[in-house]
């Protein structure tokens, strides 16, 4: 089991094997309390351009500019031709935060880095960025990319990305408890290192790289989801996003993205050759002692465990 981090009040873990889950929980709250994960919002924003790319709303490969207003499209040289795709996959040649973010930032960085920074900015700034290298020719990741994804989809679907992930991912796979919304008598409390209490964590202009609260328990049903594509109801997205390669970070393997705000830290992953998946949850921001080294640890102990067993 993995131990509390440094400021942490609770951590809980979910193991999934052959679509079975079993659970670990130790501190405060339980398998339901509702944590920030972060970054692994980027994953569902991933499986949401699958999913909406299978029903016909968009392709992997539509540029991107073609479902933005004017004032927010790329830029050239290369900025026409960066596609659905190369925002997934972080190959779009964008940076990893939009320049004009830092000096908004800076007031608030250890607390809430994003709070001051809206969507409208956010377009502005796809407008105005520079494209660092022809796309598709080199990784970088970028959250940025993934916030201009999320509005991509939005625009293209004629609906806020909240409720296309709603409407597309979490009802479909039943994630009762994952979605941005507040549940204060739900919502565990974040944490620095030390212990002292963070404010939620907001970020409206980047919401889908990284504006999700869920719990181990719908972790592990999402991860099974992706485990065994024929079992879920959003099988031709899955498969989609794996033929294509996008929406985890690889090794070997496993699949796996971590996550982390100002107060939580999360990894999620799995391990589809052995039918296995891993993820945790925990109450403070990634430190020195964080629970990204362990969690990755037990997700390849949980795949090789399999590949002995059988």
């Amino acid at each position: 089991m993995i131990g509390l981090p440094p400021g942490a009040t609770a951590v809980g873990t979910v193991t999934v094997r052959d679509g079975q889950a079993s659970f670990t929980h130790r501190g405060t709250g339980d398998l339901h309390t509702r944590y920030e994960i972060g970054s692994v919002t980027k994953t569902l924003t991933v499986l949401l351009l699958c999913d909406l790319a299978v029903a016909g709303l968009v392709t992997l490969d539509d540029p991107v500019n073609r479902h933005l207003p004017p004032p927010a499209r790329l830029p050239g040289p290369h900025g026409p031709e960066v596609t659905l795709r190369h925002l997934a996959a972080h190959t779009s040649g964008l940076p990893r935060v939009p320049r004009d973010l830092y000096l908004r930032a800076l007031p608030t960085l250890l607390s809430a880095p994003y709070a001051r920074y809206p969507g409208r900015l956010l377009l502005r700034a796809a407008g105005r960025c520079r494209i660092r290298h022809a796309p598709g020719s080199r990784t970088g990741y970028s959250t940025f990319g993934i916030g201009l994804l999320g509005e991509a989809l939005s625009r293209a679907a004629g609906t806020g990305w909240a409720d296309l992930i709603a409407a597309h991912i979490t009802v479909p796979l039943g994630l009762t408890d994952t979605g941005c919304e507040q549940r204060p008598e739900r919502d565990a409390t974040g944490h620095s290192t030390r212990g002292r209490i963070r404010p939620p964590f907001r970020i409206p202009g980047l919401a889908p790289a990284g504006a999700l609260r869920s719990t181990v328990t719908d972790l592990g049903r999402y991860l099974a989801a992706w485990l065994d594509p024929d079992s879920s109801p959003l099988a031709a997205a899955v498969r989609l996003a794996t033929t294509a390669g996008i929406g985890w970070e690889r090794d070997g393997d496993l699949r796996w993205h971590s996550g982390a705000t100002p107060g939580f830290t999360a990894l999620a992953g799995f391990c589809s050759p052995r039918r296995t998946a891993f993820a945790a949850l925990t109450d403070a921001t990634p430190g020195r002692d964080s629970i990204v080294t362990p969690a990755f640890a037990m997700l390849e102990a949980t795949a090789d465990a399999d590949l002995r067993r059988g």
